[in-house]
């Protein structure tokens, strides 16, 4: 393939290219024999292009090789991508030793192959928390003091103060008022753990504590002994908790609060997932038929989000991008409401 088409296909030596890939601690495996996986050794040798692409010098000495008369450059390939270029260095690299004066890499392959997976994830992470930051800055800077706001329930009134999580604001017939911003109002709403108060995913962190800690449902004969792992759901009518980010800042303020409570849990308790109702309903259909697991959906969209560029992805997303459950249709109806319908029909007549 090489020999026809180099502009879309690298040379691959098993040795040289292990030998190269060892050296520079490229993470991944591609394998070997009938198992091999050439687009893995070709994600090297692009990677390898794109940093010879970036040494300018060193581009200008290679194109020298078609003025120096070794041969005719009318019978020299133009190697236009560089993918000659790129098996020159792996193959000179091994074979003339140029590799020698460099530091051996730390760990296995399957070491590095987890360091740098874990170094995605934190640039992940770095990015979301700059995102974070800007939207702060956003915020304040659209609330300032002396502008007038108008709230649904509180009527015109005039800012006073600003921070991060609230403003102060004096309203022309309910007084002065202190309002969450929109950080603060998500987390009043689905995550809230107080001594007289708890609501949405903080509201299940204490009912956990309850099932599991102080047997709380003994007296309905209900055995829990089995339970190893909980998946704490936030079940809401609110479409607009499915907006981006929404729950990953609920995962950040769980596992807070699940620190800060001193709660001793015998069971393993994964992140939060906040579920609509929309998406709840047009997944009864294939749960029941079984041909989705719920488990394994909550399990594949915590493990999604753990991804760089998804940790902010709703779980209405996830489902309607990855599994694409069919709509519920007016002959569904039955499935949720049973026989209630035909009742509340009946009372009417």
């Amino acid at each position: 393939m090489f020999l026809y088409d180099p502009d879309h296909n690298y040379l691959y030596k098993f040795s040289h290219g292990r030998e190269f890939a060892s050296l520079v601690e490229f993470g991944d495996d591609w394998g070997s024999g009938k198992d091999t996986k050439l687009n893995v050794f070709y994600r090297m040798c692009d990677q390898l292009v794109e940093s010879i692409k970036q040494d300018s010098s060193f581009m200008e000495f290679n194109q020298t090789r078609y003025t120096r008369g070794l041969a005719a450059p009318e019978d020299m390939h133009p190697d236009l991508k560089k993918h000659i270029l790129a098996f020159d260095i792996i193959y000179c690299t091994n074979t003339y030793g140029l590799g020698d004066e460099i530091d051996p890499p730390i760990g296995t392959p399957e070491q590095r192959k987890t360091a740098l997976e874990l170094f995605d994830i934190w640039k992940g992470a770095q990015e979301n928390v700059n995102y974070l930051n800007e939207a702060k800055a956003y915020v304040i800077s659209i609330y300032k003091p002396s502008i007038t706001i108008h709230h649904v329930t509180y009527g015109d009134g005039v800012i006073q103060k600003n921070t991060a999580t609230q403003i102060e604001v004096s309203f022309n017939e309910a007084g002065t008022k202190k309002i969450g911003t929109i950080k603060a109002t998500i987390l009043d709403r689905v995550c809230k753990l107080e001594k007289k108060r708890q609501k949405g995913a903080g509201q299940l962190l204490k009912s956990i504590d309850n099932f599991f800690n102080h047997r709380a449902l003994d007296d309905m004969g209900i055995d829990i002994s089995g339970i190893k792992e909980v998946f704490p759901i936030v079940v809401t009518t609110d479409t607009s908790f499915n907006a981006l980010g929404v729950n990953a800042l609920v995962k950040q303020e769980f596992a807070k609060l699940k620190t800060n409570s001193g709660l001793s849990l015998p069971v393993r308790v994964l992140s939060p997932v906040i579920l609509d109702f929309d998406t709840l309903f047009n997944l009864i259909i294939p749960l029941r038929e079984q041909r989705f697991n719920l488990g394994n959906l909550l399990y594949q969209y915590i493990n999604k989000c753990s991804k760089p560029g998804f940790s902010t992805m709703p779980f209405c997303g996830f489902i309607k991008d990855y599994n694409r459950p069919p709509l519920l249709k007016k002959g569904n109806t039955h499935v949720i409401f049973a026989d209630l319908l035909s009742i509340i029909h009946k009372d009417k007549i």
